[in-house]
């Protein structure tokens, strides 16, 4: 994901085991600080706009940013607030030294909060509530022409995510997809799995153990970051095909009865 050079780049896996939050924060402080270990970025200074579903994640954001950014690097007007969580303002920014700055957005994809910017960098961290958000954001980056980039960091849940599906299939936002096996869970540069906090060892009985947790129809998207959730057995636990379903077609006129979950 950070090496990728593409204009518009998605990154999809499952919950809480990808570090898609961090490798956001990493690919917008490179871009601020106008270095990147990977690849050729915009000297700067730019603006980064960011934007996600609630005003949670966004705070969730700001703490990482906090964490992994060098202080000297921001202006002394970037001053960081424990009790709130957060960068403090209204609208919070982190502005470098070098002119960059970031901005926030949150609220469930109002596409009002994010009119009449003008950004360089567009960051959107879980689905939006529709693809009229990501519309949007493209806008901001019109003025910045081919040296405008976006990303999406991403499990494909809690939004409709069809638009997206599509636009990639379609080749307008190009992917990385990480499904949740042991090899992913190895460090790069080092030969053994991580530990969780409390040393645990994130190898294959743990990705079993926490598949067993899951709801089946969850397990393709919260585990392993697919679009489509999905199940090999009915959720309807009074289905019984041995004496509801008949080969031969009935005789004469029959009533047809048709009934659809949430889900279809």
């Amino acid at each position: 994901f950070l090496k990728h050079t593409g204009s518009r780049v998605l990154l999809r896996a499952g919950n809480q085991w990808a570090g898609k939050t961090t490798a956001g924060v990493a690919e917008l402080l490179y871009r601020l600080e106008g270095f990147h270990p990977y690849k050729h970025v915009d000297p700067g200074p730019i603006t980064a706009l960011v934007i996600t579903a609630t005003h949670e994640q966004s705070q969730n954001i700001q703490r990482r940013i906090h964490e992994l950014v060098d202080p000297r690097l921001l202006t002394d007007d970037t001053i960081w607030d424990p009790a709130k969580g957060a960068y403090r303002g209204k609208y919070p920014r982190v502005r470098f030294r070098n002119g960059s700055e970031a901005v926030f957005r949150s609220g469930r994809g109002d596409t009002l909060q994010i009119a009449g910017l003008t950004v360089d960098y567009v960051w959107i961290d879980e689905p939006p509530t529709s693809m009229r958000v990501y519309s949007e954001a493209q806008k901001r980056l019109l003025r910045a022409g081919t040296g405008g980039h976006l990303r999406l960091t991403c499990t494909p849940v809690n939004a409709p995510v069809e638009w997206l599906r599509q636009a990639v299939e379609g080749g307008q936002v190009e992917e990385v997809h990480a499904r949740l096996t042991a090899d992913q869970l190895v460090p790069v540069g080092a030969d053994s799995p991580i530990r969780l906090a409390d040393g645990t060892l994130a190898d294959q009985d743990w990705i079993d153990s926490i598949i067993a947790e899951t709801l089946p129809h969850e397990v393709p998207v919260v585990i392993h970051g697919e679009w489509r959730m999905t199940s090999l057995t009915p959720c309807f636990t009074a289905w019984d095909p041995s004496g509801m379903v008949i080969e031969a077609m009935p005789s004469g006129d029959m009533p047809v009865f048709l009934g659809l979950d949430h889900g279809a």
